[in-house]
């Protein structure tokens, strides 16, 4: 109960450096400022215990305490090899002060967590550029995929970019910015970008021949309007 809880000096421990405190404080506000002193803490029946270690850090939201054996780790330092000692707050029943803290104990949770120790340091820079890498690379993946068009289409536009540099403007595979096949993507269906010489269609032509003999051999014959001259022809 709270009424049992107490604060009490063992052997000849001067009176800790931090502030007065107030018998009716909270134990949460009472132990933060002990942050890196000493003490033993004894629990409430049943499974009653004693343990002895370091203030390492008072939770109030938890709420919990935490022992470790080191002090240097209490106070900032460096962390111990060894385990800590996690207790609930309400089962402690009294705790003794054995030792004041290295350095003065902090007046305050804020003080407390300004001595914590120091996160490392974020290279800013460097997550700003992996930021920007990985959207670029989303965004490229993204750009590979057509809009609305089979999955012919999108195998033909994987097998020409594999070798040549495509792009989508809508259902259109646009190659090296010269040539513009359209749907149903045979060889019927090429053309050159206006203002560009039609010297590079044979050579797209035959590379689109390519892509299409090695869909024929995965998935069978594709449609005779895609795979010839791409006319309708009439009935």
């Amino acid at each position: 109960m709270a009424e049992s809880k107490r604060l009490s000096l063992g052997g000849r421990v001067a009176t800790p450096r931090v502030g007065s405190i107030p018998s009716q404080m909270p134990m949460d506000q009472v132990l933060t400022r002990c942050i890196g002193a000493k003490i033993r803490v004894q629990t409430a029946a049943p499974g009653s215990r004693t343990m002895t270690g370091h203030i390492f850090a008072v939770s109030s939201s938890s709420p919990v305490l935490t022992l470790t054996p080191s002090a240097v780790a209490a106070t900032g330092g460096a962390l111990p090899t060894t385990s800590y000692t996690v207790i609930a707050l309400s089962s402690i029943q009294s705790f003794t002060l054995l030792e004041l803290a290295p350095s003065a104990a902090p007046t305050s949770p804020a003080e407390s967590a300004s001595r914590a120790a120091p996160l490392p340091s974020l290279d800013i820079a460097a997550i700003h550029n992996r930021l920007k890498t990985t959207t670029a690379k989303l965004q490229e993946e993204e750009a590979r995929l057509g809009k609305g068009v089979s999955e012919e289409a999108q195998a033909i536009f994987n097998g020409l970019s594999r070798t040549l540099t495509c792009r989508w403007d809508g259902e259109r595979i646009i190659v090296m910015d010269q040539v513009i096949i359209e749907p149903p993507y045979g060889q019927g269906n090429l053309k050159a970008v206006k203002g560009v010489s039609n010297q590079t269609i044979p050579r797209i032509k035959r590379l689109l021949d390519m892509e299409r003999k090695k869909l024929e051999v995965k998935n069978g014959p594709m449609s005779r309007s895609a795979s010839g001259t791409g006319e309708k022809k009439g009935g």
